[in-house]
Protein backbone atom coordinates (compact mmCIF):
# COMPACT_ATOMS: atom_id res chain seq x y z
CA UNK A 1 0.00 0.00 0.00
CA UNK A 2 1.18 3.85 -1.12
CA UNK A 3 2.63 4.91 2.22
CA UNK A 4 0.77 8.16 1.64
CA UNK A 5 -1.94 6.50 1.93
CA UNK A 6 -1.74 4.43 4.85
CA UNK A 7 -0.63 8.06 6.78
CA UNK A 8 -3.67 9.37 5.69
CA UNK A 9 -5.62 6.18 7.28
CA UNK A 10 -4.04 6.82 10.73
CA UNK A 11 -4.24 10.05 11.09
CA UNK A 12 -8.21 9.03 10.90
CA UNK A 13 -7.19 7.24 14.23
CA UNK A 14 -10.40 4.88 13.37
CA UNK A 15 -12.01 2.92 17.30
CA UNK A 16 -11.06 -0.58 15.51
CA UNK A 17 -7.80 -1.32 12.76
CA UNK A 18 -8.47 -0.75 8.93
CA UNK A 19 -8.30 -4.18 7.50
CA UNK A 20 -6.82 -5.16 4.56
CA UNK A 21 -8.29 -7.73 2.31
CA UNK A 22 -6.50 -9.39 -0.72
CA UNK A 23 -8.16 -12.21 -3.70
CA UNK A 24 -5.80 -14.39 -4.52
CA UNK A 25 -5.38 -17.80 -6.69
CA UNK A 26 -1.54 -18.30 -5.28
CA UNK A 27 -1.47 -19.22 -1.64
CA UNK A 28 -0.37 -16.02 0.08
CA UNK A 29 2.86 -16.05 1.71
CA UNK A 30 4.24 -14.93 4.67
CA UNK A 31 0.69 -15.55 6.37
CA UNK A 32 -1.32 -18.72 7.55
CA UNK A 33 -4.60 -20.14 8.26
CA UNK A 34 -6.35 -19.12 11.04
CA UNK A 35 -6.69 -22.24 13.76
CA UNK A 36 -10.51 -22.32 13.71
CA UNK A 37 -13.42 -22.27 10.99
CA UNK A 38 -15.42 -18.89 11.07
CA UNK A 39 -18.16 -16.84 9.57
CA UNK A 40 -16.38 -14.73 6.74
CA UNK A 41 -17.96 -11.67 9.14
CA UNK A 42 -16.10 -13.28 12.09
CA UNK A 43 -12.67 -13.35 9.42
CA UNK A 44 -13.07 -9.21 9.36
CA UNK A 45 -13.24 -8.71 13.15
CA UNK A 46 -10.15 -11.07 13.70
CA UNK A 47 -8.54 -9.04 11.27
CA UNK A 48 -9.16 -5.73 13.35
CA UNK A 49 -8.07 -7.30 16.53
CA UNK A 50 -4.38 -7.83 15.42
CA UNK A 51 -4.50 -11.30 13.21
CA UNK A 52 -3.08 -11.44 9.30
CA UNK A 53 -4.11 -14.61 8.03
CA UNK A 54 -5.28 -16.18 4.97
CA UNK A 55 -8.31 -18.66 4.31
CA UNK A 56 -9.57 -21.46 2.20
CA UNK A 57 -12.78 -22.57 1.44
CA UNK A 58 -12.57 -24.68 4.29
CA UNK A 59 -12.19 -22.24 6.70
CA UNK A 60 -15.42 -21.05 6.35
CA UNK A 61 -18.75 -22.06 8.50
CA UNK A 62 -20.99 -19.87 6.22
CA UNK A 63 -22.10 -18.91 2.77
CA UNK A 64 -18.64 -16.80 2.13
CA UNK A 65 -17.43 -19.41 0.33
CA UNK A 66 -20.62 -19.55 -2.52
CA UNK A 67 -20.39 -15.56 -2.96
CA UNK A 68 -16.37 -15.96 -3.33
CA UNK A 69 -16.98 -18.00 -6.27
CA UNK A 70 -15.38 -21.35 -4.10
CA UNK A 71 -18.18 -23.37 -4.56
CA UNK A 72 -21.48 -24.57 -6.63
CA UNK A 73 -24.83 -23.25 -4.88
CA UNK A 74 -26.90 -25.55 -3.01
CA UNK A 75 -30.32 -25.50 -4.19
CA UNK A 76 -31.76 -25.03 -0.89
CA UNK A 77 -29.91 -21.97 -0.99
CA UNK A 78 -31.33 -20.47 -3.89
CA UNK A 79 -35.11 -22.12 -3.43
CA UNK A 80 -34.97 -19.91 -0.92
CA UNK A 81 -35.71 -22.40 2.10
CA UNK A 82 -33.35 -21.38 4.58
CA UNK A 83 -34.54 -18.14 5.14
CA UNK A 84 -38.16 -19.10 6.86
CA UNK A 85 -36.29 -21.90 8.86
CA UNK A 86 -33.97 -19.21 10.19
CA UNK A 87 -36.85 -16.83 10.91
CA UNK A 88 -35.26 -13.99 8.21
CA UNK A 89 -37.69 -14.15 5.74
CA UNK A 90 -41.80 -14.81 5.86
CA UNK A 91 -41.67 -17.27 2.82
CA UNK A 92 -39.63 -19.09 0.05
CA UNK A 93 -40.24 -16.18 -2.38
CA UNK A 94 -39.10 -13.19 -0.44
CA UNK A 95 -35.77 -15.31 0.54
CA UNK A 96 -35.55 -16.35 -3.33
CA UNK A 97 -35.20 -12.67 -4.18
CA UNK A 98 -32.13 -11.50 -2.52
CA UNK A 99 -30.43 -13.69 -5.03
CA UNK A 100 -31.29 -11.49 -7.77
CA UNK A 101 -29.25 -8.86 -6.31
CA UNK A 102 -26.57 -10.41 -3.96
CA UNK A 103 -23.05 -9.70 -5.77
CA UNK A 104 -21.12 -12.93 -6.08
CA UNK A 105 -17.69 -13.54 -7.71
CA UNK A 106 -17.45 -15.58 -10.69
CA UNK A 107 -17.15 -19.57 -9.95
CA UNK A 108 -13.77 -20.78 -9.52
CA UNK A 109 -12.11 -16.92 -9.85
CA UNK A 110 -10.00 -17.48 -6.68
CA UNK A 111 -9.12 -19.80 -4.14
CA UNK A 112 -7.59 -17.94 -1.55
CA UNK A 113 -8.89 -14.49 0.99
CA UNK A 114 -5.64 -12.62 2.64
CA UNK A 115 -6.54 -10.81 5.80
CA UNK A 116 -4.89 -8.02 7.66
CA UNK A 117 -5.15 -4.90 9.95
CA UNK A 118 -3.15 -1.97 8.08
CA UNK A 119 -0.35 -1.78 10.45
CA UNK A 120 0.85 -5.24 9.22
CA UNK A 121 -0.12 -5.21 5.88
CA UNK A 122 2.33 -7.09 3.49
CA UNK A 123 0.26 -7.00 0.43
CA UNK A 124 -1.40 -4.46 -1.94
CA UNK A 125 -4.77 -4.95 -0.82
CA UNK A 126 -8.26 -5.23 -3.22
CA UNK A 127 -10.25 -3.78 -0.57
CA UNK A 128 -9.71 -1.57 2.91
CA UNK A 129 -12.35 -1.86 5.07
CA UNK A 130 -12.79 1.11 6.91
CA UNK A 131 -15.27 0.90 10.45
CA UNK A 132 -15.73 4.67 11.12
CA UNK A 133 -17.88 6.78 13.27
CA UNK A 134 -20.01 9.32 11.50
CA UNK A 135 -17.68 12.18 11.76
CA UNK A 136 -15.38 9.75 10.18
CA UNK A 137 -17.64 8.78 7.59
CA UNK A 138 -18.51 12.12 6.49
CA UNK A 139 -15.14 13.29 5.80
CA UNK A 140 -14.65 10.11 3.34
CA UNK A 141 -18.20 10.61 1.81
CA UNK A 142 -16.68 14.35 0.75
CA UNK A 143 -13.37 13.36 -0.18
CA UNK A 144 -15.46 10.68 -2.57
CA UNK A 145 -17.13 13.83 -3.74
CA UNK A 146 -14.59 16.43 -3.53
CA UNK A 147 -13.89 16.38 -7.02
CA UNK A 148 -16.45 14.46 -9.13
CA UNK A 149 -19.54 15.38 -7.69
CA UNK A 150 -20.19 11.90 -7.25
CA UNK A 151 -23.59 10.91 -5.44
CA UNK A 152 -22.49 7.70 -2.29
CA UNK A 153 -24.63 4.32 -2.26
CA UNK A 154 -25.37 2.14 0.59
CA UNK A 155 -26.58 -1.26 -0.81
CA UNK A 156 -27.19 -4.28 1.12
CA UNK A 157 -29.45 -7.48 2.38
CA UNK A 158 -30.60 -8.43 5.58
CA UNK A 159 -28.59 -11.28 5.10
CA UNK A 160 -25.24 -12.33 3.10
CA UNK A 161 -24.05 -8.59 4.33
CA UNK A 162 -20.54 -9.83 3.40
CA UNK A 163 -21.35 -10.02 -0.14
CA UNK A 164 -21.94 -6.05 0.34
CA UNK A 165 -18.96 -5.34 2.76
CA UNK A 166 -16.55 -7.60 0.32
CA UNK A 167 -17.85 -8.62 -2.89
CA UNK A 168 -20.32 -5.31 -4.34
CA UNK A 169 -16.92 -3.06 -3.34
CA UNK A 170 -15.07 -5.57 -5.42
CA UNK A 171 -16.49 -5.77 -8.36
CA UNK A 172 -17.81 -2.76 -9.00
CA UNK A 173 -14.80 0.21 -7.53
CA UNK A 174 -17.52 1.65 -5.78
CA UNK A 175 -17.40 2.60 -1.65
CA UNK A 176 -20.39 0.91 -0.16
CA UNK A 177 -21.41 2.25 3.43
CA UNK A 178 -23.15 0.07 5.68
CA UNK A 179 -24.07 0.25 8.91
CA UNK A 180 -23.33 -2.62 11.57
CA UNK A 181 -25.74 -4.36 12.96
CA UNK A 182 -28.71 -4.55 10.62
CA UNK A 183 -27.32 -8.20 8.93
CA UNK A 184 -27.92 -11.61 9.90
CA UNK A 185 -25.00 -12.89 10.64
CA UNK A 186 -22.38 -11.63 13.15
CA UNK A 187 -23.68 -9.10 15.19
Amino acid sequence: MDERVRKVIQRFDFERAPVGVKFVNAKPEGLARPEKAMDFCEMLKAAQEGLSFYVTREDFTCIGPLILGMVESEPIFEQGRVGPRLGVFKDERANRRIYQYLPRLPRNSIRYVAFSPLEKLSFDPDLLILLARVDQAEILIRAKAYTTGEMWVARGTPVAGCAWVYIYPYLTGEINFTVTGFGFGMK
